[in-house]
Order: structure tokens, then sequence, then C-alpha cells
């Protein structure tokens, strides 16, 4: 017994050390493939996972597969000039870490995809056309723009009633969603719901939609709008902020899922929207439509 307690003795100590944290791991594209998810393309001859940094050195990366990472940093003095990385046609980007979207400028392409860690934005993103960015309960726009041209849902998919986008955490922060862009906010309950929170404290804070840019609202699981149901969708207590086009994205708020339509008339003022019953117009539309199905339905 004494030398069977000995012996799990040891085995815990190996198993102690060996758990240590993962290594730094730096991008050299050795193989010169420009790929993320090329082995030998790292200087310890293996894919980073979740726990590890990475630093590109300047470099610029594709993503093609699906990649993972804790944090990136940086041996380029400066925060702006850490590399690049090219998410493109299937390839998915997780984000982990804590002060992990620093120092690399990230483009997530046609076909890509990137999940964001729980971290503050501190350089540039940008979700081109077919693009898709999902974020996590923590992200905040800090000091940087993310533009979208694509598709941006501040939250994921992660459960969590009325939480907030934050533009500026601790300085500003701009959201510049463009023509083709659209961005999906998650409703949990009447007026509980994602929302833009301007809290910027300088006059660099931007919410900004371009004509023709879309907000999609998206119902969770366990929650059907009823009429009268509210959302504020934005606040700010930075007077400074431009919020100036909000007025842009306005008529094209949607209600995913529902048969109800949503006034919006109080959003570019207050952020409000409510939900309400379809305009008589598009209730003769609904109906027309519907004795047209029946009309052209092939008799038996």
């Amino acid at each position: 017994m004494q030398n069977l307690k000995m012996l799990v003795a040891m085995t815990c100590v190996v198993g102690s050390a060996m758990a240590v944290p993962a290594q730094a791991i730096v991008y050299t594209n050795n193989n010169s493939t420009g790929i993320w998810n090329d082995p030998l393309n790292w200087d310890t001859l293996v894919e980073p996972i979740s726990t590890n940094s990475v630093t590109l050195d300047g470099l610029t990366v594709s993503v093609t597969g699906s990649a993972s990472f804790s944090v990136f940093t940086n041996n380029v003095s400066g925060y702006t000039n850490g590399g690049f990385v090219n998410v493109d046609n299937g390839g998915v980007l997780n984000g982990f870490g804590n002060y992990s979207l620093r120092y690399v400028n990230i483009a997530v392409n046609s076909g890509g995809t990137f999940n964001a860690p729980n971290d503050g934005i501190r350089n540039t993103i940008t979700v081109n056309a077919g693009g898709a960015m999902n974020g996590g309960t923590g992200l905040v726009q800090d000091t940087k723009t993310l533009t979208v041209h694509g598709t941006f849902s501040p939250r994921g998919t992660v459960p969590a009633s009325g939480t907030s986008f934050t533009l500026g955490g601790t300085t500003s922060g701009v959201l510049d969603v463009k023509a083709t862009g659209k961005v999906i906010l998650d409703l949990y309950a009447n007026n509980s719901s994602e929302f833009f929170s301007v809290a910027g404290t300088t006059s660099g804070t931007k919410l900004l939609f371009a004509a023709g840019s879309a907000l999609e609202l998206r119902p969770q699981p366990g929650y059907v709008p009823q009429v009268g149901d509210t959302f504020d969708l934005w606040n700010s207590a930075n007077a400074l902020a431009d919020l100036t086009t909000l007025s842009n994205v306005a008529s094209s708020i949607t209600l995913v899922g529902s048969p109800y339509n949503l006034d919006t008339s109080a959003f570019v003022s207050t952020g409000v929207v409510t939900v309400v019953v379809p305009e008589p117009a598009s209730l003769g539309l609904l109906g027309l439509s519907a004795m047209m199905l029946l009309r052209t339905r092939p008799r038996r």
C-alpha cells in the first residue's frame, strides 16, 4: 500500500509539471503557403490552440479552416503593425482570450466566420460582404473601427438577456455598417434585448448606418413577441457621439419569424421600437396572397 501511495504521488507531481500554460507561437510562413492551418508555417510546427498566444511579426496570414487562438501579441513596435489576418472562404477563426484583439488587423471575407472573444476591439476589423462576425458576451468596441459589409451579431448565439454592445469602453469606438451590412440583435422578452450602449468619452464615438443597411431583431427560444412589446435598441451617455445616420436604418428594422410589424417612429430619437399589428393594407395583401395560392393550387 505504501508503494502504491508513492506511485500515485509521483504521478500527480508529473501530471502537475505537465499542466503548464501553452507556449507562445510565432508565425513564420516558412512553408511559404501563407496559410494559418499549415503547421509548417509556425515556429513550433504545430497550429495554435485556444490557449496559445500568437505573434505574426507583421506578416499576413489566411485562415482557410478552423483555427483558434488566445491572444495576439506583437514583436513589432506599436499597436497597429503586428500583422494581418484574412478569414477566407471556409475559414473559422475562434478567439478565447482577454486583451486579444490588439496588434493585428482582421478581415473576414466572403464565406469566412470570426467568433470573437469576450474582449475589447483595439484594432481594425472589417467584415466584408458574405462574411460573418459573432461576438462574445463581453465584446466592446474600443478605440478602433469595426466596419460591416456582411453580417455582425454582437453577442453571437450566447444567451444573455438584456446585454449591451458597448461603443467606446474607455475612449471611443466606431461601428460603421455599410449599405450591404446587417446587424442582428437578440430579443429575450418584452423590454429585454441586446442593445447598443454608446458610452465613449470622446467625440470619436460613432454608431453609423449607411442607407441600405439592415437591423434584424431575432427572438430567442422561449420568447414569442406580442403586440405592444417594446425594445430599447440604443442608449447614449455621450452627448458628443455621432448618431446622425440612425434614420438610414429605421425603416429596415425587421422582426424575424413574426407575423407582426414594428413601429420604428421613435427609434431615431429614443431607440425604442414597438411590436404592432400590420397595417390594413398589409393585411389585405396577405389575404390576397393567400387567395392567389388557393386559386393556383392544382385540382385533384
